[in-house]
């Protein structure tokens, strides 16, 4: 099935859902960050990027193949510093006003959505 899709995220429930206009496409479990919390709100996907190496707040480099890199596999970039991506091998998801899935639930969404997808936050 060809989209476009787009995504809603209920940081209440904690799920995000896709949908194919009006129609249920599936869904799935995710975790959000807290430092600030990700914000209610309508966003365009600007980019999907498999593997991005992130930065701690301390300046450290963590690049995109390692184990420890918090993102995983894949970074949805929804702007307005917010995003969705994986989580570490060694299960650490960032925490960082973020939403994070599972390592294949990423790599599924990635396929899903495209650029210009619409996911909507909602508490």
């Amino acid at each position: 099935v060809r989209g476009p899709f787009r995504a809603v995220v209920r940081l209440s429930t904690g799920e995000l859902t896709l949908f194919l206009g009006a129609l249920y496409a599936g869904h799935f479990p995710i975790r959000t960050g807290n430092d600030p919390p990700p914000q209610p709100g309508t966003y365009v996907v600007k980019q999907i990027v498999q593997g991005r190496e992130y930065v701690t707040r301390s300046g450290q480099q963590i690049p995109a193949n390692s184990e420890d890199n918090p993102y995983g596999g894949w970074w949805i970039d929804l702007g307005s510093e917010v995003a969705i991506h994986g989580t570490a091998a060694n299960g650490n998801s960032g925490g960082r006003g973020c939403i994070s899935l599972s390592a294949v639930d990423i790599a599924d969404l990635a396929e899903i959505l495209s650029r210009e997808s619409q996911v909507k936050i909602e508490n």
